[in-house]
């Protein structure tokens, strides 16, 4: 069985999305994502070593289901030394942009193939085609939830399940197991 972590927010049964919290998001950090559309400008301003958005095109810190990035794209950190994403030669990975350490989930891609979470956590590369290169479902059931989680300021909601990359380093699956919301690194989740 996976662990979950149920943020104090949150009561016994599930919570409106404006009372789910997650741990390392801080109020200014999430202001300047909330409905934002130049991600890297914004934060490119608040911290000054952001090498991976000098090699990756980021969109947020966060992947919704079913959302597509192509190779040379990623969720970054907010700090941008982090990111988990498609590397331009189409390599899923994770990697710290400042000191080199990559962790690979796939490497047998190609520089026209694409990534996405589908809505039950199952993980797919796409060929340019549209037919899949590659599948990793997850190890855990896990079913769409309309509307989990909204950030601080109520710009951006997000569907369960999603993909958040923190500041930390850790790539979180999150989503909701009936009244609990679960937030563990990816490697609980995934056979890679």
């Amino acid at each position: 069985p996976v662990p979950s972590s149920v943020p104090s927010a949150m009561s016994s049964s599930v919570p409106s999305s404006k009372h789910i919290k997650e741990e390392d998001t801080s109020a200014a950090d999430s202001a300047l994502v909330d409905d934002d559309t130049e991600y890297e400008t914004r934060m490119r301003k608040r911290y000054s070593n952001t090498v991976c958005f000098d090699e990756y095109e980021c969109s947020s810190d966060r992947l919704s289901q079913n959302e597509r990035i192509t190779a040379g794209q990623a969720i970054c950190s907010r700090d941008g030394r982090l990111m988990f994403g498609l590397h331009h030669d189409g390599t899923l990975m994770w990697r710290n942009c400042t000191s080199g350490e990559t962790t690979t989930y796939y490497n047998y891609g190609s520089s026209t193939d694409s990534f996405v979470m589908d809505e039950t956590a199952k993980f797919i590369i796409y060929k340019n085609d549209g037919s899949v290169r590659w599948e990793l479902p997850c190890n855990v059931e896990v079913e769409r939830r309309a509307q989990c989680y909204t950030t601080p300021s109520g710009g951006m909601t997000y569907d369960c399940p999603y993909i958040h990359l923190h500041r930390g380093g850790s790539v979180a699956l999150n989503y909701i197991d009936g009244s609990s919301w679960v937030a563990n690194n990816i490697r609980k989740f995934y056979d890679f």
